[in-house]
């Protein structure tokens, strides 16, 4: 291809070949090489470079990564060792400028021109595989090409690189010729200027042992195999040292502390290709023996880091830079410790770790974190190995996960445990879910007998029948089913709050809704006063979140509402991986609070699930709901009104957002305390002159001292004047409509619509054009016509005219008493089927279209006023068509050209005896192999003496065979006559669209 290019001299198809080289070159899909800013190249004495910016690719995400100037690189003397891209580059600069816009555009044929949009990847499919056919050496050698298409470009190159014996590639340094990349080492490429240049020099070296005959990558790998042995033997080394410059690292920033919130391939692609494991600069790592366990924290990351002995870089090579502080002077809360650093240690501890664990500790409100750490936790003032690390971050997500106090009484009795092995359990801690889940250290598909005897043994001293045994390890495996189900819900985040949101075990739920009961004695709890089970999820995820917000008080359901609306609807949704998945989604219920008895109870009911959430209790936000309503039911002033009950939820909502701005993050109450942090807000709120202006009452209506009476008289006025308005208005509406910019404006646009139309004044299915209203006028013999202007779409690479008729009001005077019934595929299938089972007659088919369809009808004459074509031309002057066909855009069309083709349908079923369907101007036809040419013959014949024209030649009118399109679709009746069976799929060039 590379040869090829050199040899071409239309500019266009090197432009084209060039961006398919480029791709190859740089291992660049095609999508992201359109979004190319700039090419530099860079020559030398037998070889060059290409460097260019790329605005994004199509794996970012964040606003970041989306404005970022992402670099690639390329050889751009290739394989071959011709300049290709040196042509490709001055062919782009002579055909679309220097800094085109898109980089590479789609190319008409038809009109010979370089078009707005971007090249689509399936535009640029069909060039390479007819560049492909034109590289074959032998005329007659057949590959199939339906295989290759742009992704085959980026794979190329890696290909390359894995099959190369003697110049090995890595798999970091395969990963990132691809831009691909772990987010754990993507700072080195973010700061290494130019560090590509290491991994092109293998691949230069990879191209001139091409050229030199000594590395065949399209060798088998046998032969590969083969090769690298004889080197070995020979004693030739396993490949040539290739010289790596030095990665400078900017002494003003830590590189190795960045974080990044797009993808992995964003983050190769910020890199430039450089090899991360292979950095420079770094010193060797000392032995276990020489390690001095001191530690310094990272300002910004909170990264808690071990040196080596010198002092110069940590345990993990990463440079001291003026951004590390020592362990005892940082001022975060919130650290981390590297794991590379303790994989270097091994189990051998690390001073001063055990102040850091404690800050975290102190930070989170685990104040009873080391129950849970047990024998891996160390006394304060000592060192903690990293496996207690490790331990420690187990632990707190184990104390997230149901840490609630959920009660497992419940489980416990569904699952026959005895009363006796209760209280033992209970009285050794395990009284949640989540401290069952990790109880026996190992996965509930490996628990065998003798691990949970042993764990029994610890808990009790009774000797258990096998029956309970049974139940303690169903109840250890639904404790930790349920750990990990709460885990994948905070992976899978779904887009609706309401299945966002956790729901509480029905056991837990039960549990705070009896202990809520015997707390308020004073209420009747009834199903209207209970709150929905989502309104308490809800309530509790504002408590794991740690953010507070304001409730609606029409979202305040109570449970009995909830019941009779549990319908769910299907949701295609997508989970962490990217998966597609149907999942329900809940239909939002609303509860009314049109009165003040409704708007009260939608207030208790919100303070029910507050206080089973634990957010606050049911006494405090109940005295900030009853001071709202006694303001309400308070006697005012002479000639002012009562406070609404509008000013009530707008206080309340006010009241909310002052709170959640006071509480961020700090919703729960400290161990052992009753009041929360609420309560207190609350308390003050209550009382803050912030929120008197909302409760004040509103100055009365006031009427006027006197009046008069209105007396009413009799009216009238002149029916015909009233008529006359709309002639006038239409007139002026033919005005404006020629004064309005076309729908759709593009270079291009006005040159295609005088072209087409041109064609149909050749063809007698229009009459023009006309200059001016006056030659129009002249010709219908009256100035009442209408016009209907004409616009171009874009259909792909094809421009479609379309006269607007709902603009010109032509389809609002036009209604159908009937309703189309099309023929679609499944009529289509349906046929085909039938015929399938006269198996002897070996059925093919084709799809015979019309041409021009609606056109070869003729409008009634005295309609033609009321559809006048017009636009206006490539200078702005107008041009008028007077229409003798039926117009494309018109609905009355629609239904009098279906009359037609049913009617055309119907004579060669009944006259011709050829099975065959319509679908608008589509006539899928069936016929036996042997008088398939015959049928073809027969219908065109038929066409011809009714006087409709027809496609006999090219897309459109190909001749009967076993596959064939229709309706968009390719349908396969190869294994019709065999299985019984066909094949519908996706017409070729459909996927990409």
């Amino acid at each position: 291809m590379e040869r090829l290019l050199m040899k071409k001299i239309d500019n266009v198809q090197v432009c084209v070949l060039g961006q398919l080289l480029w791709c190859f070159h740089a291992a660049s899909r095609w999508s992201d090489s359109l979004r190319i800013q700039s090419l530099k190249l860079e020559k030398a004495e037998g070889a060059s470079l290409v460097t260019g910016e790329a605005l994004g690719s199509k794996t970012s995400v964040t606003k970041e990564a989306q404005t970022r100037l992402l670099p690639y690189a390329a050889i751009g003397t290739g394989v071959s060792g011709e300049p290709w891209a040196e042509k490709s580059i001055n062919s782009r600069a002579e055909e679309l400028g220097r800094e085109p816009d898109p980089f590479l555009p789609a190319f008409s044929c038809k009109t010979g021109r370089w078009s707005t949009t971007p090249m689509s990847s399936s535009e640029a499919t069909g060039y390479l595989q007819d560049f492909i056919n034109e590289c074959l050496p032998l005329p007659d050698l057949k590959i199939d090409l339906n295989k290759i298409g742009t992704h085959s470009l980026k794979t190329g190159l890696l290909t390359m690189a894995a099959r190369s014996t003697s110049i090995k590639f890595s798999m970091s340094e395969r990963r990132t010729l691809g831009h691909h990349i772990k987010p754990s080492d993507r700072s080195v490429l973010t700061y290494s200027r130019e560090a590509f240049t290491s991994l092109y020099a293998k691949v230069l070296a990879c191209f001139q042992q091409i050229q030199a005959g000594s590395f065949r990558p399209d060798s088998t790998a046998l032969e590969r195999i083969m090769d690298a042995a004889t080197e070995m033997v020979s004693g030739l080394p396993a490949h040539p040292e290739v010289p790596q410059p030095p990665c400078e690292v900017p002494e003003e920033a830590d590189p190795w502390e960045i974080s990044s919130e797009s993808s992995e391939e964003d983050q190769a692609l910020v890199g430039v290709l450089s090899n991360q494991e292979e950095v420079q600069g770094r010193k060797p790592f000392p032995s276990e023996q020489e390690v001095d366990c001191i530690g310094i924290v990272h300002r910004k990351s909170g990264i808690v880091h071990a040196l080596q002995p010198l002092g110069d870089y940590t345990l993990c090579g990463r440079p001291v830079t003026r951004n590390y502080v020592e362990l005892q002077k940082a001022d975060t809360e919130d650290m981390e410790c590297c794991i590379l650093c303790g994989r270097q240690l091994g189990v051998e501890k690390l001073e001063s770790l055990a102040e850091c664990i404690s800050r975290v500790i102190r930070h989170l409100g685990l104040s009873n974190l080391t129950e849970h750490l047990g024998d891996l936790w160390v006394n304060t003032r000592r060192a903690l190995c990293f496996r207690a690390l490790r331990e420690l971050d187990h632990c707190i997500l184990q104390i997230e996960l149901e840490e609630a106090y959920e009660t497992v009484q419940e489980l416990l009795k569904q699952l026959g445990i005895e009363d006796a092995l209760k209280g033992e359990l209970q009285d050794r801690g395990f009284e949640t879910f989540g401290s069952l889940a990790f109880a026996v250290s190992t996965t509930p598909q490996q628990i065998t007998d003798a691990v949970l005897e042993a764990w029994l043994l610890k808990v009790t001293t009774r000797d258990l029948s096998p029956y309970q045994v049974s139940c303690v390890r169903r109840l250890v495996v639904e404790s930790h089913a349920l750990a990990l189900n709460d885990l994948q819900r905070k992976v899978d985040q779904p887009s609706d709050p309401q299945l966002a949101a956790r729901k509480l075990p029905v056991a837990e739920r039960q549990s705070r809704q009896t202990e809520q009961e015997q707390r308020l004695q004073g209420l009747i709890f009834s199903p209207e006063i209970i709150p929905s089970h989502a309104l308490v999820d809800t309530c509790v995820n504002m408590v794991e979140q740690g953010v507070l917000s304001w409730i609606k008080p029409e979202d305040c359901t109570s449970r009995a509402q909830e019941i009779q609306s549990l319908k769910r609807d299907p949701k295609v949704s997508l989970d962490a991986a990217g998966n597609l998945k149907i999942s329900s989604k809940t239909m939002h219920s609303t509860c009314t609070i049109s009165s003040e008895l409704d708007l009260r109870n939608a207030f208790q009911r919100r303070s029910l699930a507050m206080d089973q959430a634990k957010l606050c209790s049911f006494t405090e936000i109940e005295r900030w709901v009853q001071h709202l309503f006694l303001s309400h039911e308070r006697a005012q002033p002479s000639g002012f009104a009562s406070v609404t009950l509008q000013q009530i939820i707008e206080c309340d909502k006010q009241m909310f957002i002052r709170a959640s701005n006071a509480l961020i993050g700090s919703l729960q109450a400290e161990p052992g305390v009753a009041v929360t942090p609420l309560d207190k807000e609350l308390a003050a709120l209550r009382t803050s002159p912030e929120l008197m202006p909302y409760l004040m009452p509103m100055p009365m209506k006031s009427l006027p001292k006197a009046g008069v009476q209105h007396s009413n008289g009799s009216w009238s006025f002149d029916t015909a004047a009233e008529a006359a308005y709309p002639e006038r208005s239409s007139e002026t509406r033919q005005y404006h409509l020629e004064m309005r910019k076309p729908q759709t404006d593009s270079p291009g646009f006005a040159e295609h619509l005088e072209s087409t139309a041109q064609e149909e004044v050749d063809l007698a299915f229009l009459e023009g054009p006309f200059h001016s209203a006056e030659e129009v006028t002249n010709l219908l013999g009256h100035s009442k016509w209408r016009i209907m202007r004409r616009f171009v779409i874009e259909q792909g690479a094809k421009l479609r005219p379309i006269d607007d008729g709902l603009e010109a009001q032509l389809n609002s005077a036009y209604t159908s008493t009937i309703r189309l019934d099309l023929q679609d595929a499944d009529y289509v299938v349906a046929m085909a089927l039938k015929l399938g089972k006269h198996k002897e007659l070996n059925w093919v088919g084709k799809t015979l279209d019309l041409s021009k369809a609606y056109k070869q009808l003729p409008i009634r004459p005295d309609h033609r006023d009321l559809a006048v074509v017009f636009f206006r031309d490539s200078r702005g002057k107008p041009r008028y068509y007077v229409p003798n066909a039926l117009m494309f855009g018109s609905t009355a069309a629609v239904y009098a050209f279906n009359r037609v083709s049913r009617s055309i349908w119907f004579l060669v079923n009944v006259v011709l005896k050829v099975p065959s369907a319509v679908y608008f101007d589509d006539y899928p036809m069936f016929s036996p192999e042997g008088s398939s040419q015959d049928t073809d013959a027969l219908v065109s014949d038929f066409l011809d003496l009714l006087g409709w024209r027809h496609d006999r030649t090219g897309p459109k009118g190909k001749p009967f065979s076993p596959s064939f399109d229709v309706l968009s679709m390719t349908l396969d009746l190869s294994n019709l006559e065999s299985t019984g069976h066909l094949t519908l799929k996706n017409k070729e060039g459909r996927v990409e669209r």
